[in-house]
């Protein structure tokens, strides 16, 4: 487990590993996409659905490899700044600070405005293994724009490629 001060990104960070740390950024540099592809079994939390510009998502459970339509352009794994460290949540995945939670892909490589959270670019590992870093608007959905990276996001692509 890391422990102590770093001073990379901001001075005087300390990491924090608990449920709900004062500073977002304190927790695992990594998340998984766990509302389409890692939701907790309903024994643990209860199904959930959410609807973004007329078209309903619902989280996936015990989802398989072969049920993702396009395993090349589907977010499995990602940077992330999360809630609960290893999770990336698409509800509440916009990244512009409309959403204090922060639970889209961290895009904090390459600089750019947004204090290391978002205005570089964020590293998205793919469902078929590939890594790519993307910017912003490319990867997460925007607060104009909630429907923008879903086809990314969504396993059963439900709002088609856009």
């Amino acid at each position: 487990m890391l422990r102590g001060v770093r001073n990379q990104y901001t001075p005087g960070f300390q990491w924090d590993y608990s449920a709900t740390p004062a500073r977002p950024g304190s927790r695992v540099g990594y998340a998984a996409n766990v509302f389409f592809l890692f939701y907790p079994a309903p024994g643990v939390q209860g199904p959930s659905t959410v609807t973004v510009g007329g078209f309903s998502f619902s989280s996936g459970y015990n989802v398989s490899r072969n049920s993702v339509l396009s395993p090349s352009d589907t977010i499995q794994v990602e940077d992330g700044e999360g809630y609960w460290s290893m999770s990336a949540y698409y509800p509440n995945a916009v990244m512009d600070g409309s959403n204090p939670l922060y639970e889209g892909i961290a895009c904090r490589h390459g600089g750019g405005p947004g204090n290391g959270i978002n205005g570089g670019r964020g590293v998205v590992v793919f469902a078929d293994s590939p890594a790519e870093a993307r910017p912003d608007e490319k990867i997460n959905p925007q607060a104009s724009n909630r429907l923008i990276s879903s086809s990314l996001w969504d396993s059963q692509k439900r709002a088609g490629s856009l």
